[in-house]
């Protein structure tokens, strides 16, 4: 049964569900003392684990991203994952976490933590795991904990796939919002979306937001990263992760910072969400929020240049990514 748990503290309201550890909505407030909701999401719970291609706010495992033709390599055994997206693996397959039930292990008025229990074999991935999520409200932020456990080596890159609009998420653009990111490199991607395995320097291109510029400024679909993509669909190397990713809306004054100690973070402008039926009846588009999901590389699996999503037997291993909200 899918139900909404309300975590809130001065600053923050926020409820999230067991239909695929999704975030429903994240109100903080503006500049007028208004409160806004700033993550796109839908009306009624069930919709989260039926019809979100989107994931709007959900967890994604075991593997979030593309896995290039669903075929990878562990301990020279060949495995082969669903092709969900052309001839890729995308977010695991169409039966990923973010499309499940989860149980809830405890909830307080400030924090709560998710388990899924996946059996070996399950979409196609080896060993027994347990992935438990814990968000966790303190003042203005909210601190994202990933851990995950298997009895046997696997796959293990995980992410909540937030979209942010810190407009309100009715407001129905992003492009206005300024970007910072902390990237010196990026990942070009083909045809296929995937990653070509080439760390690609942002100076002279779209994708140079070392300082804080408006998405819309960069946004040149004419340059052939960003059509392929048809947007930005790209992973961002975090080399220092102590500095924050800082997103902010110039029309409620509310800035987004995310740390994280991931290697890297994928930003998605909503390249293709059309005709979405959300929260409140409002109708959702491209660029209708913005993805700063923190995660290790597409594909790196099969990147041996790039830090491996690989969980070795029976070591836990966890993540964390924390969002801090402020308002100007």
């Amino acid at each position: 049964m899918f139900k909404t748990y309300q975590l809130k503290t001065e600053a923050l309201q926020m409820i999230v569900t067991n239909a695929g550890a999704s975030v429903v909505s994240l109100k903080v407030k503006d500049n007028k003392d208004n409160w806004q909701d700033v993550v796109l999401g839908y009306e009624e719970v069930d919709t989260y684990v039926t019809t979100n291609d989107a994931c709007f706010g959900s967890v994604v495992g075991r593997h979030a991203n593309r896995i290039k033709s669903g075929l990878f390599e562990l301990n020279q055994k060949t495995y082969q994952l669903e092709k969900n997206n052309g001839g890729n693996n995308l977010h695991s397959g169409s039966k990923g976490f973010h499309l499940r039930e989860w149980q809830v292990e405890s909830v307080s008025d400030k924090a709560i933590t998710f388990l899924m229990i996946s059996p070996d074999g399950d979409q196609g991935f080896p060993g027994n795991m347990e992935m438990r999520v814990t968000y966790e409200l303190e003042g203005n932020q909210v601190t994202i904990n990933y851990i995950g456990l298997s009895d046997q080596t696997t796959v293990f890159n995980p992410t909540n796939h937030s979209y942010f609009n810190l407009s309100g998420h009715q407001d129905g653009n992003v492009l206005d919002h300024l970007l910072q990111l902390p990237c010196r490199y990026f990942m070009p991607i083909g045809e296929d979306s995937v990653p070509t395995g080439e760390r690609r320097s942002v100076s002279g291109t779209p994708m140079d937001y070392l300082t804080p510029k408006p998405i819309e400024t960069q946004f040149d679909l004419s340059n052939e990263q960003l059509r392929l993509g048809n947007g930005l669909d790209h992973h961002f190397v975090l080399a220092h992760e102590e500095k924050a990713m800082v997103l902010s809306s110039p029309r409620t004054g509310i800035t987004l910072e995310v740390t994280t100690n991931m290697p890297g973070v994928q930003i998605y402008t909503a390249n293709f969400v059309k005709d979405v039926k959300g929260k409140e009846g409002i109708v959702y588009q491209e660029r209708s929020g913005i993805c700063l999901e923190t995660q290790h590389c597409p594909n790196s699996i099969n990147l041996p240049e790039e830090k491996s999503p690989i969980l070795e037997p029976n070591q836990e291993i966890s993540y964390q990514t924390k969002w801090q909200f402020t308002t100007n």
